[in-house]
């Protein structure tokens, strides 16, 4: 009788993440099927043109220009894509009625929540992959791994903060100027907590290094020197992934 219950609990379970995983890739096939994913496309290639043509313009540190120039806009284009695609699609389902005619179903909300987690993080995998296969010609591939394994967590990190504000606010305008603010705040957050360290910072100080207990420090988890000069040493690395906060 325990084994039968037991069994029945189990399949029971298997059945829901089957459900959550079904929703997951259609969440995901929408991202990777829309106009967002071919104009990152056409963004890469035409960055990579423009290396090509800044390599032949016989600068000093010609080749440290091109990688650092074609990796920065290359991601915070997709930061941009991959925030303001789940803000229009999450909006998208919820206009035309499609996200309550789930939850109608026998969908509840969290595994509906988490099929858009988790097609969120498939989506971040394959612009990740994108940009690194962009630079793949150009940079030691040891420290294009490490690069783009970074690039694919900020992006993981920016997904699920706006498919946070997206559910509490209802405006995708809302979200995507929460998330940009978030974002800037996040990448520059060391430098502001090393100006907070100075003794006459006062309240702004103070502010500072609140921010920087509540912020993720995103500066540390892909630093475009890793791709110019190649992988830090173990201990520096260490440190900077144990300090992203």
């Amino acid at each position: 009788m325990v084994l039968l219950s037991t069994s029945r609990k189990v399949s029971g379970r298997l059945r829901e993440m089957c459900k959550v995983l079904l929703l997951a890739r259609q969440s995901a096939a929408d991202c990777f099927y829309s106009s967002a994913t071919v104009l990152v496309l056409l963004f890469l290639g035409v960055a990579g043109l423009a290396g090509e043509f800044v390599a032949q313009l016989g600068l000093a540190e010609q080749n440290a220009f091109r990688i650092s120039l074609q990796a920065f806009f290359s991601r915070l284009v997709v930061v941009m894509v991959i925030t303001v695609q789940g803000c229009v699609n999450f909006n998208e389902e919820s206009r035309n009625g499609q996200m309550q005619m789930m939850l109608a179903t026998e969908v509840s909300r969290g595994q509906y929540l988490l099929s858009r987690a988790i097609g969120a993080a498939s989506y971040a995998l394959v612009l990740s992959l994108m940009v690194g296969v962009s630079l793949f010609l150009w940079t030691p591939s040891g420290a294009l791994a490490l690069w783009v394994s970074g690039l694919f967590l900020e992006l993981v990190v920016m997904a699920m903060f706006v498919l946070f504000l997206v559910v509490t606010f209802q405006s995708p305008l809302i979200a995507i100027s929460i998330a940009a603010a978030f974002y800037g705040l996040s990448r520059v957050i060391e430098p502001l907590l090393i100006m907070a360290s100075n003794p006459g910072a006062g309240v702004i100080g103070d502010g500072m290094t609140l921010l920087g207990v509540v912020l993720p420090n995103l500066g540390r988890f892909n630093q475009l020197d890793w791709l110019v000069y190649g992988v830090p040493d173990r201990v520096f690395l260490a440190g900077g992934l144990g300090n992203c906060r």
